[in-house]
């Protein structure tokens, strides 16, 4: 685990980052009813648990880097990268913020689904009040540290992979101000955000499905045209030949 994501796990005990996890737990209600699958795999951390609490897939699976057992939840001791194969479904709860190399994971991501499995991701929006926080620190402590990348980059990167983007909203409109009064202040903010402002929300998720080829093979196609040819529907091509 590196030296950011052990700080994000920390920040996310805070009263900033758990107002951050109760958003966005709320806000994955509709996500969870396109899943269909009887598994579904969270890259994450113990602290982000209460994420999956409100779906209805029968096997939750978190791989973290400590080996434990976390409640019902089975985590396995591994990197994003070891991950089995035919997987239903997979959740990323603000990972590609915090790895050298996202474009990576995602394609490790696309080898691990099944034809027609789904990816969740939630990242931090940099054009929003939360970006704008993290352009001003200094300390560059996690959240603030991690690498905020936009929502159509990740999308692009998912196209690029074949996944069909399904669904992407934004959340969290507040400014991330530590104090609980000043940040409950700004409740309003929510509201005007969600029907005036929906891409300046501090936080986006998005759901894609990993698109299944369509492929005939040549030897159906001939198949094919050989019983249209013996019902009459098709004739031989025939060319007259010129003697001279």
């Amino acid at each position: 685990m590196s030296l950011q994501y052990q700080q994000f796990a920390e920040w996310l005990k805070t009263p900033l980052g758990k107002a951050l996890l109760t958003t966005e737990s709320r806000g994955l209600k509709s996500f969870w009813e396109y899943l269909r699958g009887d598994c579904l795999y969270t890259l994450g951390l113990k602290e982000q648990l209460s994420l999956t609490e409100n779906t209805k897939i029968k096997k939750n699976i978190m791989l973290a880097p400590n080996k434990q057992i976390i409640g019902t939840h089975d985590v396995a001791q591994g990197q994003e990268k070891v991950l089995p194969e035919s997987i239903d479904d997979i959740f990323l709860p603000h990972v590609l913020e915090f790895i050298d190399n996202p474009y990576q994971t995602l394609r490790e991501v696309d080898l691990a689904l099944r034809l027609d499995g789904h990816v969740i991701i939630a990242g931090f929006n940099p054009w929003s009040l939360w970006g704008l926080r993290r352009l001003f620190s200094f300390k560059k402590k996690a959240p603030w540290g991690g690498a905020f990348r936009r929502a159509s980059q990740i999308k692009d990167w998912l196209k690029v992979l074949n996944f069909e983007i399904i669904q992407s909203r934004y959340f969290m409109y507040r400014p991330p101000i530590r104090n609980e009064k000043f940040f409950a202040a700004f409740k309003f903010l929510e509201f005007f955000g969600k029907y005036f402002l929906p891409p300046t929300g501090g936080v986006y998720i998005l759901i894609a499905r990993k698109k299944t080829f369509c492929v005939t093979p040549i030897k159906e196609q001939w198949k094919e045209v050989s019983r249209a040819m013996s019902k009459g529907m098709i004739e031989p091509a025939t060319r007259a030949v010129k003697h001279e």
